[in-house]
């Protein structure tokens, strides 16, 4: 819903006030067991000088999502697009095949964590690692496709996008002259600056 582009939309919003260009979300997979959930916008040069109006707008639309809570019918909708795409796409060669099935080899295992926990916080210190698990081989072919409705998993993971969980990543060839940049430093190889700033 977040990289939705229909009336109503985020992105629409920023369109119909020229700040952004275009808005992508979905998560990265760091490693087994662990993802950011990434947002992406591209800010038009008025919409870089709105950056934090951006933000905010972003976390009241998460906040309408979550009193809202899941749609089956989204779900079913994405489910079907997935499968829809799975297939008919186009084959490849075997060589490309094999190797894109190889390296797919290294995100079939996960960590199963219970979807149990009160606050979403799993105890390292004392090397409590949740069981590690593998998708099961029959799926290899089609971790792609989306197979279980789980309102409640939904609404846990959606709890944890909020305003006192997030990092900012502000990149842009603009000088910021309105920003207070604290230690400019260098970047070592190409020597370009950059700052820290946190937002008011």
């Amino acid at each position: 819903m977040l990289g939705h582009e229909s009336k109503g939309s985020l992105l629409f919003n920023f369109k119909e006030k020229g700040w952004a260009n275009g808005l992508s979300a979905g998560n990265v997979n760091i490693s087994p067991g662990y993802s950011d959930f990434v947002i992406e916008v591209e800010f038009t040069s008025k919409g870089l000088k709105h950056y934090e109006e951006i933000i905010q707008d972003i976390f009241k639309f998460i906040k309408m999502l979550q009193l809202e809570g899941p749609k089956e019918w989204v779900f079913n909708e994405l489910r079907d697009q997935a499968l829809s795409s799975f297939k008919f796409r186009q084959k490849t060669g075997a060589s490309n095949t094999a190797s894109k099935l190889a390296g797919a080899l290294n995100n079939l295992q996960y960590y199963d964590v219970p979807t149990s926990l009160d606050d979403g916080v799993i105890d390292l210190q004392n090397g409590n690692l949740p069981e590690l698990k593998s998708v099961p081989p029959k799926y290899l072919l089609s971790t792609s496709l989306l197979r279980d409705y789980q309102p409640g998993l939904i609404c846990k993971f959606m709890s944890y996008l909020n305003p006192k969980n997030f990092r900012t990543l502000l990149v842009a060839k603009d000088v910021f002259d309105e920003v207070d940049f604290k230690d400019i430093q260098k970047e070592q190889w190409f020597e370009f600056g950059f700052g820290l700033c946190y937002p008011r």
